[in-house]
């Protein structure tokens, strides 16, 4: 992404879990491509009680500049508990923890976002939702997964619908970067329940078709920066 939005037209703001997470990327970014602001900040999304207090706390670092365009790119959650519906019996607290840092997070990420950046402060606000393959296709094993991916790609095109692209400056887009080269791709592969799938990605690891994230990150900010896409 710091390759294809230069420093002296664009500010970024980088969250994770921990602080030290998001510093790092901040220094090997200003390494690598040069001088540019870069604020971080530490959210838990699984930490119902504070979530929207940290939320407003992450959109105010960019809320008291004026910009003409805002992209929130919306890439936090969790693959979950890899297992057939029938073995999650009995794990309620798992699946709703999963239900919390996946979709409720979500849903107050997007709803005060909206709220902060209104046309009078941004000519444009664009929401991106890193979506997957699974939010429309069912995985054997997958299914908390599934279930919140659909979710968020249904949140994001509700927003679309309530916000005419014609005379709003909200856009949505639901972006699937691919099967990706990630330690994710690598839990999958260790810990999926379903053989097929499990051999299925370990053959594309093997032979090199993985994606890299980098590469399907800047065709996403192509997209962004065309303009090229249907909220």
């Amino acid at each position: 992404m710091a390759a294809k939005l230069p420093g002296d037209k664009w500010d970024f703001v980088l969250t994770s879990t921990k602080a030290a997470e998001s510093a790092l990327v901040a220094q090997e970014t200003i390494s690598k491509y040069g001088p540019r602001d870069i604020k971080t900040i530490a959210i838990d999304f699984t930490d119902m009680q504070n979530l929207e207090k940290n939320i407003k706390a992450l959109l105010d670092l960019s809320s008291k500049e004026k910009y003409e365009r805002v992209i929130l790119i919306n890439n936090h959650g969790s693959l979950g508990q890899l297992s057939v519906t029938s073995d999650l019996a009995g794990h309620v607290d798992t699946i709703q923890r999963e239900i919390n840092l996946n979709l409720t997070s979500t849903f107050a990420l997007v709803s005060i976002a909206l709220k902060t950046f209104p046309s009078s402060r941004v000519a444009r606000l664009d929401l991106v939702n890193i979506s997957s393959l699974a939010a429309v296709r069912p995985f054997p094993g997958w299914s908390t997964y599934c279930v919140v991916k659909a979710a968020r790609d249904m949140l994001h095109a509700v927003v679309a619908s309530e916000n005419d692209s014609t005379t709003s400056h909200v856009f949505a887009l639901n972006y699937a970067p691919g099967p990706l080269d990630t330690d994710m791709q690598a839990v999958i592969r260790q810990t999926d329940p379903i053989p097929s799938q499990r051999e299925t990605y370990t053959k594309m690891k093997e032979e090199g078709t993985l994606l890299k994230p980098e590469d399907s990150a800047k065709k996403m900010i192509d997209v962004l920066m065309k303009q090229a896409y249907k909220s």
